[in-house]
Formats: structure tokens, C-alpha cells, sequence
């Protein structure tokens, strides 16, 4: 994180200290992958791994920066391309999805499960998969909600340590600094800023 913000950060791009209920808001919308195994063993089996998921969709994406402006009501109809983070209501997703598309964490049995729903429910997603759910026919409407701008700040940076990682040898020491670094910057930004306390008893 040092690095990136020294080195890296461009002036201008304001990225917000996410905290309190603004935290608890956007976690929500924080599920993590969604992964399936559909043939564990068998003969002739094909696996595949993509190289380098977070740095490219870093590199790529436009990212959320400035200052989040709260809002009410289905912003869709009046922004188009509103950019952030929005409670909504799904009133039907398509049951002809082979894999439904978004995720959703509930507690049950005193867990957290996440689960791909259809049918109806209420959630919280970023703005750019409720448009891939738009073109897959699911039907919603936008309770309330977070915008942000919009900017990529992580371009430069995935360039330096992805050239650095090309150029060097495999298990080298500047080849794992830079999969470290690029592997690494994402998750820091999802942190949980809520610290656990512990009080102990005699």
C-alpha cells in the first residue's frame, strides 16, 4: 500500500477511507469468487488457470474514487451509468441460468453461506455486475446506494511489477517480490477496519 500511494497514486485520484456504516454498507457486496467443481477425477481431464485474474482486472477497470455521494431511490432512471455500490431488490432472475450470476451470504446455522439465488431477495452489488445482470434478463430495482467516480489508478502499477515478474526468472527473488505486489494491492483494499478485542479474565 506504501508503495502504490508513494510511487504510484497519480495526484487527484482521491481514494475514500471506507469505515463505520459506510463500511458495513459496501462489505455486503464483498463475496469473494465463485468457484465450482463439476468433474473432481476421472481420465483425460483438461484444468485450466488464469494468468494473473486480479492484476489484469486491475489494470483494465475503471475503479470507485472520490467522495461517495449517498442516495434514495432507483438512480437508474435517472443515470444511466451511475457508478457504485446499490441495495436492490430483485423481484425475478431467469430460471433458465445454468449458473446463476450474482452471489448473495446469508447466515445459516450460525455460519455464513454464500449462496447464487433466484427467485426473489434483497442485496447489495456494485453498479458494473447489476449491468451483466441486466443483460442476463434479471429483473430489480434500486433501492438505495453509493455513487462514486470513476477512475483506473491501478494501471502504472500493474505495469511495473508485471514487466518486472516477466523479465526475471521463475522463483527468483524479483519474480516473487512482484507476484507478491501484484497479488497483494487488491486485498488491502478490503480489509475489515474493525479491530477484535480481547479482554481476558482470572
Amino acid at each position: 500500500m506504501g508503495i502504490f500511494s508513494v510511487k504510484f497514486l497519480q495526484e487527484g485520484f482521491e481514494i475514500p477511507i471506507i469505515s463505520g456504516k459506510l463500511f458495513d454498507f459496501i462489505g455486503k457486496s464483498y463475496t469473494g469468487g465463485n468457484v465450482d467443481v463439476f468433474k473432481p477425477y476421472g481420465e483425460n481431464l483438461f484444468h485450466y488457470d488464469v494468468n494473473s485474474l486480479y492484476p489484469s482486472n486491475m489494470y483494465l477497470n475503471l475503479m470507485p474514487v472520490g467522495e461517495p455521494i449517498y442516495f434514495e431511490g432507483d438512480i437508474s432512471k435517472y443515470q444511466e451509468n451511475a457508478f457504485g455500490f446499490f441495495e436492490v431488490f430483485f423481484f425475478d432472475c431467469p430460471n433458465n441460468l445454468n449458473i446463476p450470476l450474482l452471489q448473495n451470504r446469508l447466515k445459516i446455522d450460525n455460519s455464513r453461506k454464500t449462496i447464487t439465488p433466484v427467485g426473489s431477495w434483497t442485496g447489495t452489488y456494485f453498479s458494473e455486475e447489476l449491468k451483466k445482470a441486466n443483460q442476463l434478463n434479471y429483473k430489480f430495482e434500486i433501492i438505495r446506494g453509493f455513487l462514486f467516480k470513476k477512475e483506473n489508478i491501478f494501471k502504472d502499477f500493474v505495469k511495473f511489477f508485471y514487466a518486472m515478474k516477466e523479465k526475471n526468472e521463475k522463483n527468483s527473488a524479483y519474480y516473487i517480490i512482484a507476484k507478491l505486489m501484484l497479488n497483494s494491492l487488491y486485498g488491502r483494499f478490503g480489509l475489515n477496519p474493525k479491530k477484535e478485542k480481547k479482554t481476558y479474565y482470572n
